[in-house]
C-alpha cells in the first residue's frame, strides 16, 4: 500500500503527521464558533455559513480526510441544535433545514478529501519522479566507471601485452619460425580483444526485444567459433523464444561475459552452453574443459563482468555460481525466476 504523504507551504515532502498541524485550529475554531451561534440564533443563517467554512478551512490540512472527520464531528452539533428550537417552530421544516445543512457539509467535506488526495498525490508522484531522476543519474555514473575500468583493465592491458610482444619481436627474432610463433600468439590476442570490444558494443545497445535472444546467442556463439576455433555446443536455447525483457538481457549477457573469459583464461577445446527453461525459472550454465580456477579466482568471482551479472540477478531475485568441475574447467551458472512465477 502506497504511504500517504504531505507537501507543505515549503515545498518539501514528509510522511502524513506525528505531530497536530497548526492550521487544524481554524476549523476547530470555527466549528466552536457555529455552536455557539447555532444556540444563540436558533432562526439565524449564520450559523450554517460558519459550519461550512469549517468543513472548507480543511482544504490547508495535510491529512486528506481532516474534511470527513471535521462535517462527522460537526453533524452531532447540527443534529442538537433541533433541542434548541423555539416554541411554536416548525418541526418539520427545522428537521429539513437540518437535513440539508448536514447533506451540505458533507458534499463540501467529500470535494475537500478528493482536492485534497489530487494534492498528495501529485507532491507523492513529484517525490518519485526526482528519486528516479537521482536513480538513473547514479546509474549512468556508475555505468562510465564501469566502462571506464573495463577499458583500463582489460583493453588496455592486452594492447600493452601486444606491444611487449612486438617489442620482443623485434629485439630477439632470430628465426623465421619464432616470428610466426610469436605473430600467432599476439594474433589470439587482438581477437579476444575485439571479441570482448564486440560484446561491450553489443551490450551499450538497446536491450533484446522479445524473440531475438534465440537468434542473437546463436550468433555470438557462431562468431566465438569461427574467431576462437573453440568447439561449442548448445542445448536448449531453442526454449528461450519466449523469454523476454531483464531476463532474456541476463540470458544474453551470461553467455557473452562466460565465453569471453573462456577466451581470455581458459585454454579450452570444448565449451557447453546450456539452458533449462521451466515453469518456476530459468537456468543458464556455460562449462569449459579448461584449466580452470585457483581458489582465490573463485573468491573474487573471475571478473567484474561477472560481478556485474550477479549484481543484477541478485536484483531480481536470482542467484550467480562460478564453480570448478572435475576432471578439470570451469562452470558459471545463472539461475533467475520468472516475473510472479509465471514465464
Amino acid at each position: 500500500m502506497k504511504p500517504e504523504f504531505t507537501l507543505g507551504s515549503s515545498g518539501i515532502l514528509a510522511q502524513r503527521g506525528r505531530l497536530p498541524h497548526p492550521a487544524a485550529l481554524l476549523p476547530l475554531g470555527l466549528s466552536v464558533a457555529a455552536f455557539i451561534v447555532d444556540v444563540n440564533t436558533p432562526f439565524g443563517v449564520a450559523d450554517g455559513f460558519l459550519y461550512l467554512l469549517a468543513v472548507l478551512s480543511c482544504f490547508w490540512l495535510p491529512n486528506a480526510r481532516a474534511g470527513l472527520y471535521t462535517a462527522a464531528a460537526l453533524t452531532v452539533p447540527m443534529t442538537l441544535g433541533l433541542m434548541n428550537s423555539p416554541p411554536g417552530a416548525s418541526v418539520s421544516l427545522e428537521i429539513t433545514n437540518r437535513l440539508l445543512g448536514v447533506a451540505t457539509i458533507w458534499v463540501a467535506a467529500v470535494v475537500v478529501w478528493h482536492n485534497a488526495r489530487l494534492h498528495h498525490e501529485r507532491g507523492y508522484l513529484l517525490a518519485r519522479i526526482r528519486e528516479l531522476s537521482r536513480a538513473a543519474e547514479s546509474a549512468r555514473y556508475d555505468a562510465r566507471v564501469e566502462l571506464s575500468q573495463w577499458l583500463h583493465e582489460g583493453i588496455s592491458q592486452e594492447l600493452a601485452a601486444v606491444a611487449w610482444g612486438l617489442d620482443g619481436l623485434c629485439r630477439r627474432a632470430a628465426s623465421e619460425q619464432e616470428v610466426r610463433a610469436i605473430a600467432a600468439e599476439l594474433r589470439k590476442v587482438i581477437a579476444t580483444s575485439q571479441l570482448a570490444v564486440r560484446d561491450r558494443a553489443a551490450a551499450l545497445r538497446v536491450p533484446v526485444e522479445a524473440g531475438e535472444l534465440v537468434a542473437t546467442i546463436e550468433q555470438h556463439v557462431a562468431a566465438f567459433r569461427r574467431h576462437t576455433g573453440i568447439d561449442v555446443t548448445t542445448s536448449g536455447v531453442a526454449n528461450l523464444s519466449d523469454v523476454r525483457g531483464e531476463r532474456a538481457d541476463l540470458c544474453l549477457a551470461l553467455v557473452r561475459e562466460a565465453l569471453t573469459n573462456v577466451a581470455k583464461h581458459a585454454h579450452a577445446g570444448r565449451v557447453t552452453v546450456a539452458f533449462l527453461h521451466d515453469a518456476s525459472a530459468i537456468r543458464a550454465t556455460v562449462t569449459d574443459d579448461g584449466c580452470g580456477m585457483a581458489g582465490i579466482d573463485r573468491m573474487k568471482t573471475g571478473s567484474l563482468g561477472l560481478l556485474g551479472l550477479e549484481e543484477r540477478l541478485v536484483g531480481i531475485g536470482g542467484a550467480l555460481s562460478v564453480s570448478n568441475v572435475e576432471p578439470h574447467g570451469v562452470r558459471v551458472e545463472a539461475v533467475m525466476p520468472h516475473p510472479r512465477g509465471g514465464p
